[in-house]
C-alpha cells in the first residue's frame, strides 16, 4: 500500500488529551478519537509538515487510511460530514450579539433557573389559556389562509434560530467557544445551523449528548415566549396550530436516518467505535417502519379525500380545511427524503 509513488498526509489543527484517548481535529474539519498508543505511533512516523513516513508499519497505515485519518497527497479530503448535505451557509447571529445571547441563554441550562422559568410559564398559561377549549379543538376544523401560512413561516424562522441557540448555548457552556448561527439548505430545504462540530473533541459523552438535545430542549422551553404574540393576535387557533408545528419540528429533528439531531444522537448513544451498534440498527428500522406506514396512510387519505370531494361532492380539495394536508405534506416529504438516505446508507 505504501508504494514509492504514494505520499500520505496527516495534518491536525487541534489535539486534546482526554485521558484514555486523544481527540483530534484535522485541517479538513474531520474529527477522530484515537487510542494513545495509536496517536504515539502517528507522531513517531509523521513529520512536522504532515507527511507520513514510508517506514510506518503496514498494519497501522492500512487501518488509518481506512478510517480517514491519513489521506493521499493531492487528493482533497472530505470535510466533516455534518455539513456534507448542506449548501449556502449564511450567518445570521454572530459576533457580539451571539456572545450576549449565549451568555444569557446558557443560564437556562442550569436546573434551578430552568425550574423557576417553567413554574412561572405554567402559572401564566393556566391563568390565561382555556385548556379545555383548546384541547377540544381538532386541527381538521382549522382553516389555513395566507395569514396563517405567514404566521407559521415567521414562527418557523424564530423557532429555528431558538433551536440553534440551544446548541450554541450548550456548546458555549462546555467549551467556552461561540458557534455562529445561520441559515442553510438542508436536503434542499431551508434550514438553520450552528457550527458545534468541535463538540466532538469533548471527552465526556454526557456533554456531547447535552449539546445535541439542547436544540429541541430550547424550542420546547421557549415555545411559550414565541407563541404569546401569535396567541394575542389570533387566540386559541394560533396557539393550537403552533403547538402542532412544535411537534412536527421535534419529529423532524429526532428522525434518526436524516443527518439531523436524531441521527447524531443515536450515533453518539448507540454506536461502538469502528462499527454500527445492533441496537442503533433496530432503532432506525423501527422508526423507518412506522414512518413508511404513516406515508402509506397519508396516501390513502389523499385518495379517499379526492374520491369523496371530487367524485361524490364535486368539491375541490383546497376548499376544505387545509392544515391537516399541510402537516401531512411536510411529514411525507421528509419521510421520502429519509427513505432515499436510508437506501444510500444501506448500499454503503
Amino acid at each position: 500500500m505504501n508504494s514509492p509513488d504514494e505520499i500520505y498526509m496527516f495534518v491536525a489543527t487541534e489535539v486534546i488529551d482526554n485521558g484514555d484517548h486523544i481527540a483530534i481535529k484535522t485541517s479538513s474539519g474531520r474529527y477522530f478519537q484515537l487510542p494513545k498508543d495509536i496517536f504515539s505511533t502517528i507522531k513517531k512516523y509523521v513529520s512536522s509538515d504532515g507527511v507520513v513516513s514510508k517506514e510506518i508499519p503496514e498494519k497501522y497505515l492500512a487501518k488509518l487510511i481506512d478510517l480517514g485519518v491519513f489521506y493521499k497527497q493531492g487528493v482533497q479530503q472530505g470535510s466533516a460530514d455534518e455539513f456534507n448535505h448542506t449548501s449556502s451557509l449564511i450567518p445570521v447571529v454572530k459576533g457580539r450579539p451571539l456572545e450576549f445571547l449565549v451568555n444569557v441563554f446558557s443560564n437556562l441550562l442550569k436546573f434551578k433557573i430552568a425550574t423557576l422559568y417553567v413554574i412561572f410559564v405554567t402559572v401564566l398559561f393556566i391563568a390565561t389559556v382555556d385548556f379545555q377549549k383548546l384541547m377540544a379543538t381538532h386541527s381538521a376544523t382549522l382553516h389555513m389562509g395566507y395569514d396563517v401560512l405567514l404566521m407559521i413561516i415567521v414562527y418557523i424562522f424564530f423557532s429555528g434560530v431558538t433551536h440553534e441557540l440551544g446548541h450554541s448555548s450548550a456548546f458555549y457552556k462546555y467549551t467556552g467557544k461561540k458557534a455562529e448561527i445561520g441559515v442553510c439548505f438542508n436536503y434542499c430545504f431551508p434550514s438553520f445551523y450552528s457550527d458545534v462540530r468541535d463538540a466532538a473533541l469533548l471527552s465526556r459523552k454526557s456533554e456531547r449528548v447535552s449539546i445535541l438535545i439542547a436544540g429541541v430542549y430550547f424550542q420546547i422551553l421557549l415555545f411559550p415566549v414565541l407563541a404569546i404574540p401569535f396567541y394575542l393576535l389570533g387566540g386559541d387557533r394560533n396557539l393550537l396550530l403552533l403547538s402542532y408545528m412544535l411537534l412536527i419540528q421535534a419529529f423532524f429533528n429526532l428522525i434518526p436516518f436524516l443527518r439531523s439531531d436524531g441521527y447524531w444522537l443515536c450515533k453518539e448513544l448507540f454506536f461502538t467505535k469502528g462499527s454500527k451498534n445492533t441496537f442503533y440498527l433496530v432503532v432506525i428500522k423501527v422508526f423507518f417502519f412506522f414512518g413508511l406506514s404513516y406515508l402509506l396512510f397519508v396516501c390513502y387519505l389523499a385518495v379517499r379525500d379526492f374520491y369523496n370531494n371530487i367524485y361524490l361532492q364535486g368539491m375541490l380539495p383546497w376548499e376544505q380545511p387545509a392544515f391537516d394536508f399541510f402537516r401531512q405534506f411536510l411529514v411525507s416529504i421528509y419521510l421520502l427524503v429519509g427513505f432515499n438516505k436510508l437506501i444510500s446508507w444501506a448500499k454503503s
